[in-house]
C-alpha cells in the first residue's frame, strides 16, 4: 500500500486495540442495560440503538473494509482483472453494509415488503430482509464461484481468514438476529434478551475486525509483491516469520 508503511506486527496491535475496544463496548452494555436500566445515559452505549456509540464503530469500521477492498483493487486490476473485480464487489458489498448500518435500510425494506404475504418471514412480521439479502448474496456467489477459486489459489490465507471472519459476522447478523426475532423479541425476560443483543452486536464487529484483518494482510502481501500474482516476494513471509 503506498504511502502507508505497516506490517505484520502493527496489523496484530491494530487487531489487538479493535477486539479490546469490541469486549469494551459489549461489557459497558450489559453493565448499563442490566445493573443501571433506568439511565438515560445508557442510549449512547445501547447496542440495540441505531444512534450509538457502538452502531457507529461498527459503520465505521465496515466502511474501512470497503476503502481498503478499493486499495486491493486498484492493486491488482492491470495484473489480473478477473481478481481485481472481485474486490470492487467486495468494496461495494461493505460500503451499503457500512450505509445500513447507520441508515436502517434493511429495516426500511422489511416495513416496506411485509404487507406482501408471500414473502417469507420470522415470528412478529421480523426479518423479511434476511430473505432478501441471503437470496441475493447465494445468487451472486455463485455467479462469481469461479473467480473466487481463483482469488483463494492466490491468497489462501488471506482469503480463509476473510472466510472465518465473514461466517462469524453472520453468526451475529443472522443466525443471532433469527433467535432474537423467534424467541426472545417482546419476552418478558429483558436480561436475556439485553444479553442476546449485545453478543450479536460483538459477533457482527468481531467477525468485521478478522475480515478486515484479512483484507488489510492482502495489501501487505501486495506490498511484498514484486509483480503481482506473478510469485510472490520472500521477504513477505520473512516479515510473517520475524513478526509473529
Amino acid at each position: 500500500m503506498k504511502g502507508i508503511n505497516f506490517n505484520r506486527s502493527s496489523l496484530n496491535k491494530f487487531f489487538t486495540f479493535l477486539v479490546f475496544v469490541e469486549i469494551s463496548l459489549l461489557v459497558i452494555h450489559l453493565i448499563l442495560k442490566i445493573a443501571l436500566s433506568d439511565q438515560l445515559s445508557i442510549e449512547r452505549f445501547d447496542m440495540d440503538q441505531e444512534v450509538s456509540v457502538p452502531t457507529w464503530f461498527s459503520a465505521i469500521q465496515l466502511f474501512f473494509i470497503s476503502f481498503i477492498g478499493f486499495i486491493v483493487y486498484k492493486q491488482l486490476k492491470i495484473e489480473n482483472p478477473k481478481i481485481s473485480s472481485l474486490f470492487i464487489y467486495f468494496s461495494i458489498l461493505f460500503l451499503f453494509l457500512s450505509m445500513d448500518e447507520v441508515a436502517e435500510i434493511h429495516e426500511s425494506l422489511t416495513r416496506l415488503l411485509s404487507p406482501f404475504e408471500w414473502i417469507p418471514r420470522f415470528k412478529g412480521d421480523h426479518g423479511v430482509w434476511i430473505y432478501l439479502y441471503l437470496t441475493g448474496f447465494m445468487a451472486f456467489l455463485v455467479f462469481i464461484s469461479k473467480r473466487i477459486v481463483l482469488l483463494w489459489k492466490t491468497f489462501t490465507k488471506e482469503v480463509n481468514i476473510i472466510v472465518v471472519g465473514g461466517i462469524i459476522f453472520l453468526m451475529g447478523a443472522v443466525v443471532l438476529e433469527i433467535l432474537s426475532y423467534q424467541y426472545l423479541e417482546g419476552n418478558d425476560v429483558k436480561t436475556l434478551y439485553n444479553v442476546e443483543v449485545g453478543f450479536e452486536e460483538f459477533f457482527e464487529m468481531f467477525g468485521a475486525t478478522i475480515i478486515l484483518y484479512g483484507t488489510l494482510l492482502t495489501c501487505l502481501k501486495l506490498s511484498y509483491t514484486e509483480s503481482n500474482l506473478k510469485g510472490i516476494d520472500p521477504k513477505y513471509d520473512e516479515n510473517i516469520a520475524l513478526h509473529k
